[in-house]
């Protein structure tokens, strides 16, 4: 079982992170299997309120939880609050070398770089970001022509939509093509080679 732990936090944009929980859930029913067992994570036990005003909770909070394999990191309006995100910074900088994938959707690209992680690194992330992005790491490479870009181990994703386009990637690792594209179907989401550097 594959541990995905997507995290949110006030002013997330709901698509960033529901868009990759129904791609992975998909994978689940479509593969006859329960390959990724999914939770949404946050630093407080308080509801939630997101950038599209839906208020949701998290299942646990980051502090008690230290077997993730996959964690996404989605955008919103207060990813570029620098001052937010310190504990999920903190949590990825501990753990970083022990997940399997940081998957990154729109601008949770600030969040990341934030940390370090990306130091001189290919990078996408919203277009509206790009100037922030530039002034949190000078050394990062931002490409506007690609939807997904990988770093070693994380995964960038460049707007709102295009979650499930990292998702499906790492679908395709994890459970081989035919589940990816089953999913893909699923979804409606259409073909994801076109604007992909892998």
């Amino acid at each position: 079982m594959i541990n995905v732990g997507i995290y949110i936090y006030d002013g997330v944009e709901i698509l960033d992170f529901t868009g990759p929980y129904s791609a992975f859930t998909s994978a689940n029913k479509l593969s006859r299997e329960k390959k990724f067992n999914l939770s949404l994570l946050s630093i407080t036990k308080e509801l939630i309120s997101t950038q599209n005003g839906i208020t949701v909770k998290a299942d646990f909070c980051l502090e008690d939880v230290n077997n993730i394999d996959i964690l996404v990191i989605p955008g919103g309006s207060e990813a570029r609050n620098e001052t937010a995100h310190t504990q999920i910074c903190d949590y990825m900088i501990k753990y970083h070398n022990e997940f399997q994938y940081i998957l990154s959707v729109c601008t949770g690209a600030l969040i990341i770089a934030r940390t370090g992680l990306l130091r001189g690194g290919n990078v996408v992330t919203h277009k509206n970001a790009y100037t922030l992005l530039r002034e949190i790491d000078q050394s990062l490479t931002i490409y506007s022509d690609r939807n997904v870009i990988r770093n070693k181990n994380i995964i960038m994703t460049a707007g709102v939509s295009t979650g499930i386009e990292g998702a499906l990637k790492i679908i395709e690792e994890v459970c081989g093509n035919s589940i990816m594209q089953k999913v893909s179907d699923n979804l409606y989401y259409n073909s994801i080679e076109d604007k992909v550097s892998y």
